[in-house]
């Protein structure tokens, strides 16, 4: 019995060796992978000027500063 227990993990272990990965690549297309370009080039518009911004991104000067607290809301409790 013991010897069979013994087999069992040796076989275990050696099937288990096989499903490591390996360095190289799973798929035969590896030549054309390895020769792939990136795609077109990135199309950057130019940044908003004064000339070519929406109304709606033109904001009110602020007169006052804004208020602004980090502290959390107080919730009266009920005593």
């Amino acid at each position: 019995m013991k010897r069979i227990v013994t087999i069992f993990i040796f076989l275990q272990a050696l099937s288990g060796c096989a499903l490591l990965p390996s360095s190289e690549f799973s798929s035969n297309d590896t030549h054309e992978y390895l020769h792939s370009r990136n795609g077109q080039n990135l199309v950057i518009n130019q940044p908003l000027t004064d000339s070519n911004i929406s109304d709606f991104y033109q904001l009110p000067n602020q007169t006052k500063p804004a208020k602004i607290s980090i502290k959390p809301p107080v919730i009266p409790t009920e005593g």
